[in-house]
């Protein structure tokens, strides 16, 4: 996936557009910064820029640029039936 789908997806899960985004960031996530991602017109956002948009939506920058946000991530749930032994030396 792309940043610019990634970020369309996180947008549209949180009823956000361009505009809300800025207004409730208190524009540290500019409206023309977001509009240009979005709309593909910006292909080499910044890392320290885009760090900025995986904070505010609680993922990884990895997977904000290279994953599919769209798609959890698996969770491994530790299993409680599991049992240690002591190992014997002969």
């Amino acid at each position: 996936m792309s940043v610019q789908t990634n970020l369309k997806f996180l947008l549209s899960q949180k009823n956000l557009n361009a505009n809300s985004l800025s207004e409730i960031t208190n524009g540290e996530l500019p409206q023309p910064t977001t509009r240009r991602i979005i709309n593909g017109e910006s292909e080499n956002v910044r890392d320290k820029t885009l760090e900025k948009y995986a904070k505010f939506f609680g993922v990884e920058l990895a997977d904000l640029k290279y994953g599919d946000v769209s798609r959890p991530k698996p969770t491994i749930v530790p299993d409680a039936h599991l049992t240690t032994f002591e190992l014997w030396d002969d």
